[in-house]
């Protein structure tokens, strides 16, 4: 099937290879249709992007996206969650950049609760359920929250959202602690998500698009092998890559 370049995708490889302020590289399905196809993968519907950067970094990135007529920002529900940034422009697909953290054991995540794998909770014993499902309730992922949510929740445009997001630090600097503390007593932290010791921004190499720069992580093969299992490289069509994970576990 041949493709079209998608132009969002393009022009945002050009705002953020132009900046010194901001690490990134191409994640989950973007990764994967660049690494093995060449291109994005045609029933994908977003263009998947890690960064790390500081509060000037975001305000630049954000910034630069709607001075080329992007629409987004920081994509907050009023629950705590895993910050996601998304922009949206006609003509190309939504752009997504998502802030990563590590677990215990030095593994970089995207996702905790959001991408259970079925036979991993199955095989849970019954407190390890009864712990995940009490760390839901009671704050989400505050974890993430705390690591990279706070910080970058002060910076979005809205007044009340920023004396919303000081009012609740505290408490989620609190919830943190127990969250840290339950889910290495019932040894959580390492069975629910997707991780990978191999997924850093900041080891990167450059593959081309369209006669654009692209950074995917240095170590692709590996995350795709974590993330999609051993049989990445046979093209299956599927929504999501969490759904992949789901029908392969």
């Amino acid at each position: 099937m041949t493709q079209k370049i998608d132009k969002n995708f393009y022009d945002t490889l050009k705002i953020l290879n132009s900046s010194k302020n901001i690490y990134y590289c191409c994640t989950q399905g973007t990764m994967l249709g660049l690494l093995r196809d060449g291109d994005l993968l045609p029933w994908d519907t977003d263009i998947d992007i890690i960064i790390s950067t500081n509060k000037i970094g975001y305000e630049e990135l954000i910034n630069l996206m709607k001075s080329n007529g992007f629409k987004g920002g920081f994509n907050r529900k009023f629950r705590p969650g895993l910050p996601v940034m998304k922009f949206y422009r006609s003509g190309g697909r939504v752009v997504e950049f998502i802030t990563y953290l590590k677990n215990s054991k030095d593994e970089y995540c995207l996702e905790w609760f959001e991408c259970e794998i079925p036979q991993i909770y199955e095989n849970l014993k019954l407190y390890q359920k009864f712990i995940y499902k009490f760390l839901k309730i009671i704050g989400r992922t505050p974890y993430q929250e705390v690591q990279v949510g706070l910080k970058p929740c002060l910076y979005v445009e809205n007044k009340f959202k920023r004396v919303l997001c000081c009012a609740l630090k505290n408490f989620f600097l609190s919830i943190n602690s127990i969250n840290i503390w339950l889910r290495k007593l019932v040894n959580l932290d390492s069975l629910i998500g997707y991780y990978s010791k191999n997924l850093n921004p900041l080891k990167t190499r450059i593959i081309n698009y369209y006669g654009v720069d692209c950074l995917i992580p240095e170590e692709s093969e590996k995350v795709c092998d974590d993330f999609f299992g051993s049989d990445w490289h046979i093209a299956k069509k599927s929504s999501h890559y969490t759904e992949y994970l789901k029908k392969n576990s």
